[in-house]
């Protein structure tokens, strides 16, 4: 940029095909329910890999802090508590970004986020839906006047995101 000859930043656009949605949701090994737990929920991986079970209360997570300093909550459908049950190893990123580099995969973990949000999109889920379950900040005045209840927006949409994947598996 500028002077210092770098490269403008280029954010990435990358979503995952059809056939490693496939792959992410048949895929056996210890990595592998928290892959699927992401794309279930649209969370970042280091938010799942903090996951306790204090944070679970009934069919709601609540993740304490989250990126924009904020706790947010997000609806359990039957598919994200599966991958629950089935575990993952509580290590740290860096042990699962190697995972992933040992194995070659052409995918990060972000892309798995935003896979989720394309695919409610694709699904007719609202912008205003989806940026929800993402927990992205509104704009002040939606902060400021808008304090509904965002739960069952949230659970909505992610149980939208599980019809799809389901479709997915079954196809």
């Amino acid at each position: 940029v500028g002077n210092l000859g770098l490269q403008p930043y280029q954010p990435r656009d990358r979503i995952l095909t059809t056939f490693e949605l496939t792959e992410v949701l048949t895929a056996e090994g210890r990595w592998w329910p928290l892959m699927r737990f992401c794309l279930a929920t649209g969370c970042r991986i280091g938010e799942a890999l903090q996951m306790t079970p204090e944070q679970v209360t009934g069919d709601v997570w609540t993740i304490p802090e989250t990126k924009n300093g904020k706790p947010h909550s997000l609806w359990l459908t039957d598919f994200a508590k599966q991958q629950i049950e089935a575990g993952w190893p509580q290590l740290c990123y860096e042990m699962v970004w190697k995972w992933s580099n040992d194995i070659g995969l052409d995918w990060n973990f972000h892309d798995l986020r935003r896979t989720a949000a394309t695919l409610m999109r694709a699904a007719n889920v609202s912008v205003e839906a989806v940026e929800t379950v993402l927990n992205h900040s509104p704009g002040r005045l939606v902060q400021v006047y808008q304090r509904h209840d965002k739960l069952p927006v949230i659970k909505a949409a992610l149980l939208v995101l599980e019809n799809e994947l389901i479709k997915l598996t079954v196809a």
